[in-house]
This record gives C-alpha cells, structure tokens and sequence, in this order.
C-alpha cells in the first residue's frame, strides 16, 4: 500500500470538495440556515500493509431525516517513526 503525503480532497470556501490540485468537483452540497445536519461512520474493517494501518469505514450525511449521502472511505495512518 502507498500511503498518501498529501490530502486527495482539497475543500473550497464555498463548501465544494474538489480533488487536490483542481479539477471535477466530487461533492457538491448545500445547506441552509436552520438545517440539521448530522454525520455518522461505522468502521467495517481494519489492516496493516506495509507498516501503515488502513481503516476501513462505511460513512453518511443525513439531513433531517433523510440520507442525503452515503459511500465508503479508507483512513490511511503511516507507520509509527518508533517502529
């Protein structure tokens, strides 16, 4: 596994989530005063490859009742400098 040095999502003033270095926007969303939003995530796996710990996730955005956002990440952690 390569662990990334530099963040793979850059996000904007305006709340726009475009990949680091530019290009297509890959989250687009838009919330009004008074909105209730809420996060959540619930890990579904953990690994080590290459001495980095790997964590998978499954993780959501919901507004008001409804599931506005749903997909999977991986947190990536490098390995400890001690090791």
């Amino acid at each position: 596994m390569t662990v990334p040095t530099e963040p793979a999502v850059t996000f904007l003033p305006d709340g726009r989530a475009v990949p680091a270095g530019g290009g297509k926007t890959v989250l687009e969303l838009s919330a009004a005063t008074g909105d209730r939003l809420r996060t959540g995530g619930t890990v579904t796996g953990v690994r080590v490859e290459d001495g980095a710990r790997a964590v998978d996730c499954e993780v959501w955005l919901d507004s008001g009742e409804v599931r506005v956002i749903a997909g999977d990440a991986t947190l990536v952690f490098p390995p400890d400098e001690a090791a």
